[in-house]
């Protein structure tokens, strides 16, 4: 499935770019992925700790996953999230692709049913944890917040008892052994520089910009340590990163009218004011040639998943035939409808013969003259036979029966023992009669034999020269 189809499938609000209206305009109320600060967080460590994005096809920047998510139905994309976390919670499994649903609601109740294990769906009348997926007809069956919040759980439930996720965490911390697991250095996608998520900076307003990788997308929240936090996507594009940057230099330029026009002790900028310069060149010179990296790459990757979507679609359509084919091709030349001929399905031997004999005899009688064929005894009409060629003279004719037949030719036999006519004898018939053959005398050391062989002897009438081959071998 690739991102068109998720986008046309999720929801009238299911294309790339985020809604203009934020969560605060509905009263707190999230209408899209992008204005949850789940989405981050799932989309974070999906990145950082698996290798999903390299994997999955089409699974690239954070946007893609926020399709994903709203596509009403299976996604390949939250298939194989699902999968990875039903791995590290259960390394037991065995291909979680083919029952991932059921490995899902059977994870969540067995996490849900520890009395010592306090989720997102703790209550705290019954003392218990409330199974989300209680009554549903499966994961995918959910809205795409109830999605949303089901993988958070799985993220902290990750984070807190897989083994290997734990190990990851506490070498880059610094936790582990330092002599068997040093910390990584800073380039290491696995350091503490790189696993870690905290704001790039914050301007003078003092809001908070968030990054998760290098994709244009950027997050904008107030202070993250209050109550009520608004986290919302405010790019989503290459155009819309450097709109942000422009904007964030106007901003900007008021600070030098400002302090012009106050006295010279207060010209050096605040501590805000301070921040929202370094906040811009942060994304100017540090993160903007890495998105317009990305942005480049991100296209060539969607180039080759469409060109991928499109051979795959002609050879659906495309019927071909293979050597080791088992069935006897038809092949049809006969295109007519068979609507139409509903009324020839009934055949009849009898009825159609004479149908056809009569036609026959009809069309054969209009194109002889009568003096020339007699009538059939049998219809009256005339029949006008075969047609021959001038050429070849009167053919004999055509025997149908077997009393029809002449009897077989009987072959000669010649005096010494032959038992056939040479075949260069002229067969009997009208012209010039053929000279008799002479018996020549056996050759002088020679046994009789049935065999022809050739003799020369004088033409009558004729010079020397000209002689006749005829005789026995």
């Amino acid at each position: 499935m690739n991102q068109a189809t998720r986008q046309a499938g999720s929801s009238s609000t299911g294309s790339v770019p985020a809604p203009a209206i934020s969560s605060q305009q509905q009263g707190g109320v999230a209408i899209h992925p992008s204005e949850r600060w789940e989405t981050a967080f799932v989309y974070a460590f999906v990145s950082k700790f698996t290798s999903l994005r390299k994997k999955v096809e089409g699974f690239e920047t954070p946007m893609d996953f926020e399709l994903a998510l709203m596509f009403s139905g299976r996604d390949p994309i939250i298939e194989a999230i699902l999968s990875v976390f039903l791995v590290n919670l259960r390394p037991s499994i065995r291909n979680p692709q083919q029952k991932t649903e059921r490995l899902v609601a059977s994870v969540v109740e067995e996490y849900c049913k520890n009395p010592t294990e306090r989720s997102i769906w703790w209550d705290e009348e019954t003392r218990r944890n409330k199974d989300p997926l209680t009554g549903t007809k499966g994961f995918f069956s959910l809205s795409w917040d109830t999605k949303l919040t089901i993988l958070r759980q799985l993220v902290e439930w990750q984070v807190t008892h897989c083994v290997h996720i734990r190990e990851t965490i506490d070498t880059a911390w610094g936790k582990a052994d330092k002599e068997a697991n040093a910390p990584p250095p800073p380039e290491d996608p696995r350091s503490l520089e790189n696993l870690r998520m905290i704001p790039l900076g914050q301007d003078s307003t003092r809001k908070r910009y968030w990054i998760v990788d290098d994709s244009p997308r950027i997050y904008m929240s107030s202070n993250p340590w209050k109550s009520l936090c608004p986290f919302t996507a405010i790019s989503n594009s290459l155009e819309e990163f450097q709109a942000v940057i422009e904007n964030l230099k106007r901003t900007a330029s008021t600070f030098s009218d400002r302090a012009a026009s106050q006295k010279p002790s207060r010209v050096r900028p605040n501590k805000n004011e301070q921040s929202h310069l370094e906040l811009i060149s942060k994304l100017e010179l540090e993160q903007l040639p890495k998105v317009e990296a990305e942005v480049a790459r991100v296209a060539k990757a969607r180039k080759r998943l469409e060109q991928k979507t499109i051979l795959l679609a002609q050879t659906d359509i495309r019927a071909t035939r293979t050597r080791r084919q088992t069935r006897r091709p038809d092949y049809v030349y006969d295109f007519e409808d068979p609507e139409d001929n509903d009324d020839n399905d009934d055949y009849k031997y009898v009825e159609d013969m004479d149908d056809f004999i009569d036609d026959a005899a009809v069309l054969n009688s209009r194109k002889r003259p009568a003096d020339t064929s007699p009538p059939d005894p049998t219809t009256g009409l005339e029949w006008r036979g075969e047609r021959r060629s001038s050429r070849l003279g009167n053919a004999p004719p055509i025997a149908f029966d077997d009393d029809d037949l002449p009897p077989p030719a009987k072959r000669a036999k010649s005096s010494l023992g032959g038992s056939s006519v040479p075949p260069d004898d002229p067969p009997a018939g009208p012209g010039p009669s053929a000279p008799p053959i002479v018996d020549a005398a056996p050759l002088v050391g020679k046994k009789k034999s049935k065999f022809w062989y050739y003799t020369v002897e004088p033409i009558p009438g004729a010079s020397t020269s000209k002689r006749r081959c005829r005789g026995l071998l």
